[in-house]
């Protein structure tokens, strides 16, 4: 079996999922860790460079410890932005 790593970016969580060959997902094969923007009073909103990095690194370590990411054979992100 093949299996994909999706890296999503979203505007309240960054998510690590594994898919296999049939584009479904793979059972509680998902990490996730939520995080809310700074506002500013004019209606800006930001979150600091560093910590969402941490964030997309905490995902895909702890998603590479499950037993279907030995075969991970592409990889896709979306993002915010």
């Amino acid at each position: 079996m093949m299996t994909f790593l999706t890296i999503d970016i979203g505007s309240s969580s960054v998510r690590a999922i594994l898919f296999d060959d049939q584009s479904t997902l793979i059972d509680g094969e998902i990490v996730s860790q939520k995080y809310t923007f700074d506002v500013t009073v004019d209606g800006g909103s930001t979150i600091d460079a560093e910590v969402l990095r941490t964030l997309v690194e905490e995902c895909v370590d702890e998603v590479l410890k499950q037993p279907a990411a030995a075969d991970i054979r592409a990889v896709g992100m979306a993002t915010f932005v």
